[in-house]
């Protein structure tokens, strides 16, 4: 069985220095991975606003997904 591989790629990508996919695809499945409260800029949004922070973890779920 040959499955089917693939880095998901962001741009801009505020992790590229630390060199980590924020997810892949394999086969059929998504998987996410450094999902943290880091806008495009590379900036940590919301020290100490959980709330922030949280909406600012699903903005990057969110483009990831759009990738």
């Amino acid at each position: 069985m040959n499955i089917k591989k693939r880095v998901i790629q962001v741009d801009p990508d505020p992790l590229a220095p630390y060199a980590i996919s924020p997810g892949w695809q394999v086969g059929d499945l998504l998987f996410l991975s450094g999902q943290a409260a880091i806008d495009e800029q590379g900036q940590i949004v919301g020290a100490g606003d959980f709330d922030a922070q949280l909406a600012q973890l699903f903005d990057n779920i969110d483009r990831v997904l759009a990738a």
